[in-house]
């Protein structure tokens, strides 16, 4: 699952975002990651049990995550579960980076709606692209919320803007950009992969 966010962090660039975002170099990164899935905290992207995974020949070659925003233990949204979970496990000269940087991430900054279904870290290995691996994970996901869930209408993802492979694998599954968000500050470049981030919806 690590090497599922490290790729859906880079979204077609070199950038981790998370490494930048909190100045964290990739062995220590890993480690983290490790100790914040190892706490198995249920509805955000860091939970293991949003994650489908497909397989071949047993073992992992595709995967995304999926969850009810505010379907959780506590009730609460992911960014709350997210940023406790952070703040838990990372030391805190790194959350105080986050803090530094807030105004130059906060035009893409997309807040879930409760009570909707989202997606998060789709990844497929180089070789095993080209197959539907993610739309058919994405059945999974949406079979998943609904049995979970029958009053959930529509699921969202969040996707930068240059990821086009992505894109392309969400709308046919019949998701739909909704909205498009733009940063335009002069440092986003540092920190995140891309500058514009899409919102794409499919009602179900």
């Amino acid at each position: 699952m690590i090497e599922v966010i490290f790729e859906a962090e880079r979204s077609n660039s070199d950038v981790i975002g998370l490494s930048k975002i909190f100045n964290i170099d990739e062995p220590d990164l890993r480690k983290y990651l490790t100790q914040i899935l190892e706490e198995e905290i249920d509805g955000c992207e860091f939970s293991l049990s949003s994650f489908f995974v497909a397989e071949y020949e047993n073992s992992p070659v595709a995967a995304f995550g999926g969850w009810i925003e505010g379907k959780n233990e506590d009730d609460l949204p992911s960014s709350i579960l997210k940023s406790n979970l952070l703040s838990y496990i990372l030391p805190r000269e790194k959350i105080s980076q986050l803090y530094k940087i807030s105004e130059i991430l906060k035009e893409i900054q997309i807040e879930r709606e409760m009570h909707t279904h989202q997606m998060e870290y789709a990844y497929v290995k180089s070789e095993h692209k080209g197959k539907g691996l993610i739309g058919i994970i994405i059945e999974k996901l949406l079979e998943k919320a609904k049995l979970q869930d029958r009053f959930v209408k529509d699921s969202y993802i969040q996707v930068f803007e240059n990821n086009t492979n992505a894109i392309n694998a969400y709308q046919k599954s019949g998701f739909k950009i909704v909205k498009r968000f733009e940063s335009k500050h002069p440092e986003i470049f540092n920190y995140l992969p891309y500058n514009v981030k899409l919102l794409m919806k499919k009602e179900f």
